[in-house]
């Protein structure tokens, strides 16, 4: 649980986001753990901004395209430090 604050800014920095409802607010959010899990985060209370949150399974095609999305914030200046977390990435959902 402590670490949800940083992964949920991971996502939203990286671009992993869904399209905004009506208050602004992200719908999804996806992010990417250091050890390679992918986590999607789905609004429940818009007006408060609460999601709730499941990893996605190896098997899910659309962890190729947060791969993706993920791959290009990653090699921007800066954020190679999470070259890591991408490996993991594309390792456990190749």
């Amino acid at each position: 649980m402590a670490r949800v604050p940083a992964l949920v800014e991971r996502g939203i920095t990286a671009g992993l986001i869904g399209h905004n409802d009506k208050q602004g607010d992200p719908t999804i959010i996806w992010t990417v753990d250091d050890d390679g899990w992918i986590y999607e985060g789905r609004i429940t209370t818009p007006t408060q901004a609460i999601y709730h949150g499941y990893p996605l399974l190896p098997s899910d095609a659309f962890a190729k395209k947060v791969i993706a999305r993920y791959t290009e914030y990653v090699y921007t200046p800066g954020n190679t430090h999470l070259l890591f977390s991408l490996e993991q990435a594309m390792e456990r959902y190749a």
